[in-house]
């Protein structure tokens, strides 16, 4: 049964106690819940999709990619989604539209460009310098990780069965960013780097655990026996 998105109304009310990191799950969890009502609302060819029904994975995967980012980029992003609701924008349906640029130009040019908002020169500019360094790292960790890798997104271009890349999907994601939110969403991901982080690992493995995995190493060896 799916989780019930409206359990985290009621937290928050009593804050003199809690820590910087609860601060932060609760941060993560109103941008799921806001996200979650976009992703309501997104409307899917041929029908809706069975994801839309489906809470818990989609809090699942949306926290383990949180989880890695900084304080101050949560916080951003937040207010970002929370500006995008008072200006009547769907995030959600901008990150699929921008998608659709490489896996269906065509019908992106005659019915989608003209209705979103381009980024800057600036934003594109950030947004290229981070799709390099996600690209380097998910390929590090395809190459560690191979079972893993067969189980997921392919790393660049549209798969055989036409799933989206990591690098369309997150490409896509970050044309919905304000250029402030890019400019801290580099930083955090060079500063990762410097310090010899993987943060594809890391997103990675926070998934994997929420499945009951001790963690990544422990995901790869069980799908190397059950491919």
């Amino acid at each position: 049964m799916n989780e019930n998105p409206n359990e985290f109304a009621g937290f928050g009310e009593n804050t003199e106690e809690i820590t910087e990191q609860e601060a932060m799950n609760f941060l993560i969890d109103q941008i799921i819940l806001h996200e979650w009502d976009m992703y309501q609302a997104l409307n899917v060819e041929g029908g809706r999709d069975p994801s839309q029904d489906d809470f818990d994975t989609f809090k699942l995967m949306r926290s383990s990619q949180f989880e890695v980012w900084t304080p101050d980029c949560i916080l951003h992003y937040l207010q970002d989604v929370s500006a995008a609701i008072d200006a009547g924008r769907n995030l959600m349906t901008e990150k699929y539209a921008y998608m659709m640029e490489y896996t269906a130009p065509e019908y992106y040019n005659e019915h989608l460009r003209e209705h979103l908002n381009p980024n800057t020169m600036e934003g594109e500019q950030i947004i290229n310098r981070c799709v390099e360094l996600l690209h380097r790292w998910n390929v590090e960790m395809d190459e560690m990780y191979p079972n893993l890798a067969k189980r997921g997104r392919p790393a660049t271009e549209v798969g055989e069965d036409g799933m989206v890349s990591r690098e369309i999907y997150a490409r896509g994601e970050m044309r919905t960013y304000s250029v402030p939110l890019l400019i801290l969403y580099g930083k955090m991901l060079r500063a990762a780097d410097a310090a010899g982080r993987n943060l594809a690992i890391e997103e990675r493995d926070a998934m994997v655990r929420k499945y009951g995995f001790k963690s990544i190493e422990d995901a790869e060896a069980y799908y190397a026996e059950h491919p």
